[in-house]
């Protein structure tokens, strides 16, 4: 059984990139364009091995958001961080916290 993951980029040629790069290394990749369509995925078919999601993303929640909903339904779920930003801090003003392993 191949590898899920799910990828949450806002930017489309990002993520589309990125999903042809994951395909190509035989992962199956669900696509989510913003944290309230991630968070969605999450809750509905929870069967994620795998999190990649950018931190700053345009709607209500950011990157922080779709982890800490992927985290409270399947704990444990290994999660990638990316952005293109070299602050800290989310677009509402929270510096990020987080503890890497």
């Amino acid at each position: 059984m191949p590898t899920r993951v799910l990828l949450v980029e806002d930017d489309i040629l990002t993520r589309r990139n990125t999903a042809i790069y994951l395909r190509r290394a035989q992962l199956e990749v669900d696509e989510a364009a913003n944290g309230e369509e991630a968070m969605h995925l999450i809750t509905s078919i929870d069967k994620y091995d795998v999190l990649i999601s950018d931190l700053r993303m345009t709607g209500v929640t950011d990157g922080l958001d779709v982890i800490a909903c992927q985290q409270r339904i399947s704990p444990g779920t290994p999660c990638i961080l990316v952005t293109a930003f070299g602050s800290a801090r989310c677009k509402n003003g929270r510096k990020t916290s987080l503890s890497l392993t």
